[in-house]
């Protein structure tokens, strides 16, 4: 068991009792996952605001419903080949209705969820995409390739920018809250930050 004090329980600790936190050492459900890949560049899990999980398990990404409890299968990489797969997953952050998907091959999927459709399938790089980042319409891909790709995901040229400043694979992307910079993480042990 864990505990935490706050700030003002520290100045007066005669007059205020520790308050505590448990912290559970068992999962409150598990989930079966098989295919899920032991691979630690790959981001495969993602949680929408609508309460929706998506999850990649090797060719094909799923969808975990965490209020009715209901999986639907949203898309696969079989027609790829044998080798492909699902490299990184990731909700876009308002309305939880599109997901962006890289794969393997180094293309990265938006997805229309409640529809079921792929909308378009975006290149810009030459191995596989496995960091997302979403700020608003501008989605963010970091690839083995060492490069980040932005796209506009609202047009038909949708590669705004391309960011070269990793020499290994990008393996973490987020944009900052107010949307004007984005950190970018790779194996050659550089964190970077990019103006909008």
């Amino acid at each position: 068991v864990l505990y935490s004090a706050s700030t003002s329980s520290r100045k007066n600790k005669s007059s205020t009792k520790l308050v505590g936190r448990h912290i559970p050492s068992a999962p409150s459900r598990i989930l079966d996952a098989p295919d899920l890949l032991d691979d630690y560049y790959l981001n495969l899990l993602s949680w929408s605001d609508t309460n929706v999980l998506a999850v990649a398990l090797s060719q094909t990404v799923y969808l975990w419903n965490a209020e009715t409890g209901a999986i639907d299968e949203l898309c696969n990489v079989e027609d790829q080949g044998s080798d492909a797969h699902i490299s990184s997953v990731s909700w876009i952050q308002e309305g939880g209705g599109h997901l962006a998907v890289g794969t393997s091959s180094g293309n990265t999927m938006l997805w229309d969820v409640r529809a079921q459709k792929q909308l378009r399938k975006m290149d810009g790089h030459s191995d596989r995409v496995g960091a997302l980042s979403w700020n608003r319409h501008i989605l963010s891909s970091g690839g083995r390739d060492n490069l980040i790709v932005n796209h506009d995901v609202r047009v038909a040229e949708h590669k705004v920018a391309n960011l070269a400043g990793h020499t290994q694979e990008v393996c973490g992307l987020a944009w900052s809250p107010d949307g004007m910079t984005l950190a970018s993480g790779a194996n050659d042990n550089k964190l970077c930050l990019w103006d909008a």
